[in-house]
């Protein structure tokens, strides 16, 4: 199809040029969907494939990687890649869990709070809630003994899964590298209006009204969409089993969490 669309010749109005790259930008998208290769080597062949057909020249081509959102976004998902695989982002979670987990409201806050303290590093929602906060929050509730479709979900589980997906959207707008969306935007804004948004800049105007939503949006949810179970005992116990088995610090953890202080640090 996209070979087609090359072939045919450009409609009035439109540079050759520009037609032939919506064939390449479409031979792209289908590969990213079809996935014959890995996302990244797609992209790299498309942008080949611009300069090899001189649809573009070099320089235009790859003019982004000149540009330090890309590169952000890029280090921010090394981040995320570095708290799952040495587990750092699981060791937060247990951590605020068996300190604060005791009753079903504190359990949430303790799950709401350290996704927010994550956020920062894991600039995806799907790598925080389900890389390591879905399988945290459903060993919880089978702890609790609320599981699905058994009858038994209100009992915490329902309430703690809807607590965890409404405020996983605050915490993604806190950070400028909460979301992979948020450098764009600052990027847009940029080129728009000329005005620069730093990570310190966008933390500084999203704290105040983050932390609120964070503290009323489970609450809120707390009467609206009760629990019948309002002490969880077992979920500190669980978190602390779990705290147990990982051990101490390992040193690839203390190098994950020395690595983001100094980032943030220069990021600011």
């Amino acid at each position: 199809m996209d070979f087609g669309v090359w072939l045919i010749p450009a409609p009035s109005g439109v540079s050759r040029n520009a037609w032939q790259l919506l064939a390449i930008f479409l031979a792209t998208i289908v590969g990213i969907i079809t996935q014959p290769l890995p996302l990244g080597a797609v992209a790299l062949l498309g942008l080949g494939a611009s300069v090899l057909t001189k649809t573009l020249t070099f320089t235009a081509a790859f003019s982004a990687f000149g540009d330090p959102i890309p590169w952000l976004i890029a280090l921010a998902f090394f981040f995320a890649r570095g708290f799952i695989k040495t587990g750092l982002g699981n060791r937060v979670a247990y951590q605020f869990v068996s300190l604060f987990g005791s009753s079903s409201l504190g359990l949430g806050y303790s799950l709401v709070f350290s996704e927010a303290l994550l956020a920062p590093a894991i600039p995806s929602v799907s790598a925080r809630a389900g890389g390591i906060f879905l399988p945290l929050v459903k060993s919880l509730c089978v702890a609790c003994g609320s599981n699905v479709g058994d009858g038994t979900e209100n009992r915490l589980g329902s309430w703690l899964m809807l607590t965890c997906f409404q405020t996983s959207v605050i915490t993604s707008s806190m950070f400028l590298t909460a979301m992979a969306a948020n450098p764009l935007s600052a990027n847009l804004t940029l080129n728009t209006i000329k005005q620069t948004i730093g990570w310190t800049d966008w933390a500084v105007a999203a704290i105040v009204p983050g932390l609120v939503s964070l503290i009323v949006v489970p609450l809120l949810l707390y009467f609206i969409y009760p629990p019948t179970v309002k002490s969880s005992p077992d979920a500190p116990k669980l978190a602390k089993e779990k705290l147990d088995k990982m051990g101490p610090m390992t040193q690839n953890e203390i190098i994950m969490a020395v690595t983001l202080l100094v980032t943030l640090f220069y990021c600011r």
